[in-house]
């Protein structure tokens, strides 16, 4: 499930922005962090872009038994699949020149980004971001609704969750997940590996709200 994948793995870059946190402890000082580029940021609309991406896959293998490479590439890249399209007609059918190929195509986006992440976003931020765009409504089975649980898990980093669509079996369901941890985690030394549950608020957002 794509929303519990995405969840997942920005609760572990945020469990890692906390182990870089502890590296002032070790000596490391806020410039050096910084002059690393820590903590980890992501560019503005990269998780919606990569979970939008990651739904259309899953839609596509849905419909799909066995899409080919290339339908894949069609589904997420159309214009990029439609570049090798062309220019797999033009070698009739051989890419043994994929270097050249794929050469081309990075001259056609000019040169890959700088290393300035002063406008990025940090993970907090993406988080809040992405839990805004997951649309409960479209987990309708029991299984699907497990996931909430997961999901809520997941984000307990955040100081508040907004959620969408969401109805009151899969709310229970999401919190019940949260209690568990917070049970687990009362009963249980300190463990650097676990985020601390900060969730204060819950906004609720209807298909109308942005």
């Amino acid at each position: 499930v794509p929303e519990e994948v995405i969840s997942s793995w920005l609760r572990e870059l945020y469990l890692q922005n906390k182990r870089y946190e502890s590296l002032i402890s070790s000596g490391f000082t806020v410039d050096d962090l910084v002059r690393l580029q820590l903590p980890i940021k992501l560019p503005p609309g990269t998780v919606r872009d990569i979970y939008r991406k990651f739904r259309a896959v899953c839609d596509l293998l849905a419909t799909q038994a066995n899409p080919t490479h290339q339908e894949l590439v069609q589904s997420l890249f159309p214009e990029l699949g439609e570049y090798y399209q062309q220019k797999q007609s033009l070698l009739g059918g051989d890419l043994t020149s994929v270097d050249q190929v794929f050469g081309e195509l990075l001259a056609k986006r000019g040169e890959l980004p700088g290393s300035d992440v002063s406008g990025y976003h940090t993970i907090e931020e993406v988080a809040s971001e992405f839990i805004k765009g997951v649309d409960f409504s479209r987990f309708s089975s029991d299984v699907d609704n497990s996931v909430c649980g997961n999901i809520g898990d997941n984000l307990s980093f955040l100081p508040t969750l907004w959620l969408r669509n969401i109805n009151e079996k899969q709310l229970l369901i999401m919190f019940s997940g949260l209690m568990d941890t917070m049970l687990k985690s009362a009963t249980e030394k300190k463990d650097s590996k676990k985020p601390k549950l900060i969730t204060r608020e819950i906004v609720f957002l209807s298909s109308s709200s942005s």
